[in-house]
C-alpha cells in the first residue's frame, strides 16, 4: 500500500493543491489502464492476435514512463501522454485488427470514447483550460478520423472473433466499464471538489467570521483609542486654558482690568458669545450682600453695563444660594440678549457657574452662547471656578490688608505728627519753666538783697 501511494503521489510534492489532485488522478488513470486494460489485452493478444501484442506492451511501458515523467516534475508532459496514449493505442489496435473499411468495432469505439474523458480527469478546467482543450480535441479527432487511420494499416488478421464472438463482448464490457469508470472518476472528482469547495467555503466563512470578530474588536479598540485621544485632547485643552488664566492671574495688574481680560479670554476660549462676571460684595459689617457685575464681554468687545443682583434673585442669585452650576438649554425669549452688529438675539444656551472656594461663594460667572456647551467645557469651567474663587478671595484679603496697612500708616503718621507737636509743646513748656525759674531766682535774689538792706537799716 505504501508503494502504491508513492506511485500515486509521484510528482505531487511541493505542488499547488489543484495540481496535486490532477497529478494523482492522472497517475491513477495510468495504473487503472495498465492493470485493467493493457495487461489483460497482452494475454488476449498472445492467445488470439500475437502480432498485436506489442501494442498493449507498449502501452504499459509508455504509461510507466509517463508516471516517471510526472515524478520528475514534468507533469504537463506526463499527464498529456496519459491523456493521449489510451485512445491512441485503442484506435490503432482496432484499426490494425480490421482488414477492410467496414464499420469499426463498437467495443473499440466505446473504449475510445471512454478514454476521451482522460484529459478532463488529468487537467484542471479553470487553470489548465488550454491543455484540456488541446488533448480533448486530439481524442475527438482521433475517433472521428478512425477510417483514415485504418487505411495506414493493411493486415490479414481474422477479426471474426472480435466482431461476432465472445471476445467482442468482452471488449464491449471493457469499454462500458472503462466509460462508467471514467464517468465515476469525474463524478468522484466533482464530488470531492464540491466537498473541498464546501470545506473551503466553510473555512472562508469561519475565517470571515473571525475577521469580522477581529474587525469588530479592532473597531472597538479604534473607538477606545479615539475616545482616549479625544479625552487627552480635552484634558490638554483644559490644562492649557487653566495655565493661561493662571498666568493672567499672576500678572501685576489692576483688578478691574484683570477681570476684563479674564472674561474676554474665557469667552473666546470657549467660543461662546457673551460672559458676565459677578462678584459678591457686602458692607463693612458683612451684611447687605449683593452680586455686582464686575465685567461683561460680548462679541469681541467689552460691554459697559452696571448690574446688581440680590442672592436668590433670578438664575444667578439661585446659583449663588444653591452653590451649583445651572445649565439652561431651552432659553426663554427675553431672558438674555446677545448684542451684535446685526441686532439682538436670544442665546441658545446659558451656563451659570458659581465661584466657590472652601464652601464660600466668591462670585458667579455666566456664559451665553449660540453653540452647545460640551461636557468637557462644563467640567473645565467647574475647575476654573475654584481657581477664580481662590484668586478673588486672596485678592479681597490683599485689598483688605492693603486698606488696613494704609489706615495703619495714616494713623502712625498722625501719631508721629501729634508726637512732634507734643515734643514742641514740651520744649516750649521747658523753656517757660526755665524762664520762670530764672525769674524766681531773680525775685529771690532781690528779696534777699532787700532783706539785707533792711537788716542794715536796723
Amino acid at each position: 500500500m505504501s508503494l502504491l501511494n508513492r506511485v500515486l503521489d509521484a510528482g505531487t510534492l511541493n505542488k499547488e493543491s489543484y495540481l496535486q489532485k490532477k497529478i494523482r488522478s492522472s497517475n491513477s488513470i495510468a495504473l487503472v489502464i495498465m492493470f485493467g486494460v493493457a495487461i489483460p489485452f497482452i494475454g488476449i493478444s498472445l492467445l488470439f492476435y500475437p502480432t498485436l501484442t506489442f501494442l498493449p506492451i507498449l502501452a504499459v511501458i509508455v504509461l510507466a514512463i509517463a508516471i516517471a515523467i510526472n515524478g520528475f516534475g514534468m507533469h504537463i508532459l506526463g499527464r498529456g501522454i496519459i491523456s493521449m496514449l489510451p485512445i491512441s493505442l485503442s484506435i490503432v489496435y482496432g484499426a490494425m485488427l480490421m482488414d477492410d473499411l467496414r464499420t469499426p468495432f463498437i467495443s473499440f469505439l466505446i473504449v475510445s470514447y471512454s478514454f476521451s474523458f482522460a484529459p478532463a480527469i488529468a487537467f484542471d478546467l479553470r487553470k489548465e483550460k488550454i491543455w484540456l482543450i488541446i488533448f480533448t480535441l486530439y481524442g475527438v479527432l482521433t475517433i472521428f478520423f478512425f477510417k483514415e487511420i485504418n487505411q495506414f494499416f493493411v493486415t490479414t488478421i481474422d477479426d471474426s472473433l472480435m466482431r461476432d464472438g465472445w471476445l467482442g463482448y468482452l471488449a464491449l464490457l471493457t469499454g462500458i466499464f472503462a466509460g462508467f469508470g471514467s464517468l465515476l472518476t469525474l463524478l468522484s472528482l466533482n464530488i470531492r471538489s464540491e466537498i473541498k469547495m464546501d470545506e473551503v467555503i466553510q473555512q472562508a466563512n469561519e475565517q470571515n467570521d473571525k475577521l469580522k470578530g477581529s474587525e469588530n474588536e479592532l473597531n472597538e479598540k479604534l473607538k477606545e483609542l479615539a475616545a482616549r485621544q479625544e479625552k487627552e485632547t480635552e484634558n490638554n485643552w483644559a490644562t492649557q486654558g487653566i495655565a493661561e488664566i493662571s498666568t493672567l492671574l499672576r500678572s501685576d495688574q489692576d483688578s478691574k482690568k484683570l477681570y476684563d481680560k479674564i472674561t474676554s479670554y474665557i469667552t473666546e476660549y470657549l467660543e461662546a458669545n457673551q460672559c458676565g462676571l459677578f462678584l459678591v460684595e457686602s458692607d463693612e459689617y458683612g451684611e447687605n450682600l449683593i452680586l455686582k457685575l464686575q465685567s461683561c464681554y460680548a462679541y469681541n468687545r467689552k460691554k459697559f453695563i452696571e448690574k446688581e443682583i440680590s442672592p436668590g434673585q433670578g438664575l444667578i442669585g439661585q446659583a449663588y444660594l444653591e452653590k451649583s452650576p445651572i445649565y439652561l438649554k431651552d432659553v426663554p425669549t427675553g431672558y438674555s440678549s446677545i448684542t451684535s452688529g446685526l441686532g439682538e438675539s436670544t442665546p441658545s444656551e446659558v451656563l451659570i457657574v458659581p465661584l466657590i472656594v472652601n464652601e464660600s461663594v466668591e462670585g458667579v460667572i455666566e456664559f451665553a452662547s449660540f453653540n452647545v456647551f460640551k461636557p468637557h467645557q462644563i467640567e473645565f469651567l467647574k475647575q476654573l471656578g475654584e481657581t477664580l474663587a481662590s484668586f478673588i478671595n486672596i485678592n479681597r484679603i490683599n485689598e483688605r490688608t492693603k486698606i488696613l496697612l494704609e489706615d495703619t500708616q495714616q494713623q502712625a503718621e498722625e501719631m508721629r505728627s501729634q508726637e512732634e507737636e507734643m515734643r514742641q509743646n514740651m520744649e516750649e513748656l521747658s523753656a517757660t519753666q526755665e524762664e520762670m525759674a530764672r525769674k524766681e531766682q531773680e525775685y529771690l535774689n532781690q528779696i534777699k538783697n532787700l532783706q539785707e538792706e533792711i537788716d542794715k537799716m536796723k
